[in-house]
């Protein structure tokens, strides 16, 4: 597939970038040592690291600090790249597990994202990181159908990114540490008018695009979607009841986008048991509306996990998720 990169030619690039030129052939069948430079280079394109492990399976193993790391495992960087991929990627202690998180016809290939927190950004930004770090542009479909948008709905998209991004989320984690009420207050009108912009572009061009593509085109700015739930949260208007309300819509417009673009993800399944929580809280355990979330909740769980593990395993480590989502999420 072109939007996808090949690791052999990231590791052949490295050794022709650093070897020294020469007429003369080795008669010798031994390969040649790689260099300082060269060994740096193939290290760069395919070592991954992470702040943390997968949380809640660390809590269940008892650390009292998940594991930071940075390493290399051979068979996962061989890997390639896809901003909408069909695979998810984590570690448990010094393992790295990879999983389909959805249906992959024999002889497709699988695909992880390379991309952290940056996924949830316009297809601009995503390719200046890829090429950066990875030196390769990504054609994958979400890259192809954010290019393919209007043009107008493209720069609002931009806009709004860079908005939230640059001016509006230090204020709120300002505003956040400083316990500043009437700040967050300004903050969250500063959201809501960010929306209603990008609500009327998407509005406008309703007509042409499917629900899935809309989730799509509103990933690049999850960031928004998810500083309006957390405004929701700290400084909703309206009754305890009508908060609530406006609450659960908000997990669910952030889920939504999550089970569309990041699969299996911790953040897909932290923002699903969320959903159950607040739908319990609002309707009652027996609810419909409960029963739907429960639904979704462990579908997100098995997605990340498996359908293998043994009932009380299984059990305790969705607890364990339910508890680093409240910490997490609120």
């Amino acid at each position: 597939h072109d939007h996808h990169h090949d690791h052999n030619h990231h590791i052949s690039s490295a050794s022709d970038q650093c070897s020294p030129s020469s007429s003369s052939s080795s008669s010798s069948d031994k390969p040649e040592k790689l260099t300082e430079d060269q060994a740096a280079l193939i290290v760069k394109f395919n070592a991954f690291g992470d702040d943390y492990e997968d949380l809640a399976a660390a809590a269940l193993r008892g650390a009292a600090v998940p594991h930071s790391h940075v390493g290399l495992w051979p068979q996962f960087a061989m890997f390639n790249h896809a901003c909408l991929p069909n695979a998810v990627h984590y570690n448990v202690g010094h393992a790295m597990v990879v999983r389909a998180v959805e249906d992959v016809p024999a002889g497709e290939e699988l695909t992880v994202s390379y991309l952290g927190r940056e996924e949830f950004s316009p297809v601009g930004a995503r390719q200046a990181v890829l090429q950066e770090r990875w030196g390769f542009g990504c054609k994958c479909a979400r890259c192809q159908l954010e290019q393919q948008a209007p043009h107008t709905l493209q720069r609002s998209l931009e806009q709004v990114y860079a908005t939230v991004m640059r001016d509006i989320r230090p204020r709120f984690l300002e505003a956040v540490e400083q316990q500043n009420h009437s700040q967050l207050v300004q903050v969250y009108a500063g959201l809501q008018q960010q929306e209603d912009q990008l609500n009327q572009q998407l509005q406008d061009h309703i007509s042409s695009l499917s629900d899935s593509a809309v989730l799509v085109l509103q990933a690049a700015v999850y960031d928004l979607f998810e500083l309006l739930l957390f405004c929701e949260h700290l400084v909703g208007e309206g009754s305890q009841l009508e908060r609530m309300h406006n609450i659960l819509a908000r997990i669910g417009r952030c889920f939504a986008i999550l089970d569309c673009i990041s699969k299996g993800a911790e953040l897909h399944v932290y923002m699903a048991s969320r959903m159950l929580q607040h739908a319990v809280s609002l309707r009652g355990n027996d609810s419909v509306q409960a029963q739907a979330a429960a639904q979704l909740f462990l579908e997100a769980f098995k997605l990340r996990y498996g359908s293998q593990l043994e009932h009380g395993l299984q059990m305790q480590l969705m607890e364990a998720n339910k508890q680093v989502a409240e910490e997490f999420l609120m």
